[in-house]
């Protein structure tokens, strides 16, 4: 039978082994001690995210992978507005020609305008043929002939005929024309409305009119900008200002700004950029409204706080 006295002994023996315990700890039973080292974060600030790096980028890129950033916006990589290959932001110029992207990423045309053709088969040149012209009336192969040696329309088209009607009643060299509707001898034989990058400029009434494409607007009687163009933004085609520490923008008709990789417009005024360091403002630490709470940040972490730091 155990004895009094070798219960007492091992129960001394217990006593000094949690006390020996405790001393290995922070002498407070149960925790460790976890005094925060320089590198370690502040209790319950936020961690930045990959989002809070670069204002708004993903670790993959800022943009989906069907997209691609052109002027400072992600858009689709098969808008013919800023070409169709994966990198490039230059707008498909596809002469006389509605633009669109083939399957394998290249410019291709969609359908001409009245009164041209294709007949190169190349998206290089657009629509390159003019079918009102006595060489090419109608068709690609449609040259006329000594019988019928003026071209002229018939319905929706052209064909070559004797001579002019009264629907195209002015004979421009051997093409009969309407100098009210025709492009190319607008109110007169002599004067060819121009061609414009982004639009077109039909004949209306005998005046040169401008129609721009889906996807830009007119800046003056002859020049069709793109909707995300930052030196003509908007109707009144404003030139953007750029901010500090990022790139102009231009969309939904209104100058905006975006970031460059490390800093971030916190305080939602884009007269002063992006003003805010992500990787050394302790209130934008890695991050917009990420608060250190009187920690330093370094390097996008916020440190801890000289009262949080241990003795």
């Amino acid at each position: 039978m155990i004895s009094l006295r070798s219960t007492l002994s091992r129960f001394v023996l217990l006593a000094l082994g949690v006390a020996g315990c405790n001393s290995i700890l922070d002498n407070n039973r149960g925790r460790l001690d976890t005094a925060q080292s320089p590198t370690d974060v502040e209790p319950n600030t936020p961690t930045p995210s990959a989002s809070d790096d670069d204002g708004g980028a993903t670790s993959s890129g800022p943009c989906a992978s069907t997209q691609k950033l052109c002027d400072g916006s992600c858009v689709s990589k098969d808008d013919p507005s800023y070409g169709c290959s994966a990198t490039g932001c230059a707008a498909c110029d596809t002469t006389n020609a509605t633009p669109t992207c083939s399957a394998s990423g290249a410019c291709a045309i969609k359908a001409c305008d009245p009164g041209h053709d294709d007949c190169n088969g190349s998206a290089t040149d657009g629509c390159e043929v003019d079918l009102t012209l006595s060489t090419s009336c109608g068709s690609c192969d449609g040259a006329c002939n000594a019988a019928k040696p003026v071209c002229a329309p018939s319905g929706k088209g052209f064909a070559c005929s004797t001579g002019c009607t009264a629907d195209a009643p002015l004979l421009c060299g051997t093409s009969c024309v309407s100098p009210l509707t025709s492009a190319n001898h607008c109110g007169g034989c002599d004067t060819k409305c121009p061609t414009v990058k982004g639009g077109s400029d039909t004949c209306q009434s005998g005046v040169c009119t401008l129609a721009c494409n889906a996807g830009y607007h007119a800046c003056g009687a002859t020049k069709c900008a793109l909707d995300t163009d930052t030196t003509a933004c908007g109707p009144a085609c404003t030139v953007c200002p750029i901010p500090a520490n990022g790139t102009a923008t231009c969309a939904a008709n209104a100058c905006g700004l975006a970031c460059a990789a490390g800093f971030g417009d916190c305080n939602a005024l884009p007269g002063d950029g992006c003003e805010a360091n992500l990787a050394d403002d302790p209130k934008n630490c890695g991050g917009c409204a990420i608060d250190c709470h009187g920690g330093a940040c370094l390097n996008k972490v916020c440190q801890p706080a000289p009262d949080a730091a241990a003795p």
